[in-house]
């Protein structure tokens, strides 16, 4: 049996052990567990138009005297009157959900890598919906022009990392 002075103690053994419990740990920030990296996600409020009550929606703007809210003294307290009654009706209706948007990881990805990988994604979505030997050669096409967009933005953006050691040791 070997010694391992780390884990000779009672306490040592703990942090080792509690260091290889990734998940159970917290961030101090969201309360998520660490794989959840809150750097990477913003949160945005949205409306969920898919579970809208449109039935009231409906009955709402139904029941409102519109010759009373267009026969206003000017135009713009005729329009006021109309935005409020829509957005009201909205807020009433309607409920919010939040949206994460995940902030990419990998800084050297740009627009033309993302887009080959979103053509890829297309071609192969393509391919399982019609199996044939001309979807299965455009997708394959894609898969390589996605692969050498990939290595060719990671070289440029390593040779980049290169050059500007010296004076941007941060980046590296």
């Amino acid at each position: 049996m070997d010694f391992d002075p780390m884990t000779s103690t009672p306490d040592n053994r703990r942090k080792v052990m509690k260091r290889q419990r990734i998940g159970s740990e917290t961030c101090p920030k969201c309360e998520q567990g660490i794989k959840y990296n809150c750097s990477n996600q913003t949160v945005q409020q949205r409306l969920n138009y898919k579970r809208g009550n449109y039935k009231r929606i409906n009955e709402n703007l139904s029941n409102t005297d519109w010759n009373e809210v267009i026969n206003r003294s000017s135009t713009n307290e005729a329009w006021e009157s109309f935005a409020d009654i829509i957005n009201r009706t909205i807020k009433e209706n309607i409920p919010e959900c939040k949206v994460f948007e995940k902030k990419y990881d990998t800084p050297w990805m740009t627009r033309a890598a993302r887009d080959a990988i979103r053509n890829k994604k297309k071609k192969w979505l393509k391919y399982l919906n019609q199996r044939n030997e001309d979807n299965k050669n455009r997708y394959e096409e894609a898969k390589r022009a996605a692969n050498v967009e990939i290595k060719k933005v990671k070289v440029e953006y390593e040779k980049q990392l290169a050059k500007n050691i010296k004076t941007d040791e941060k980046s590296f």
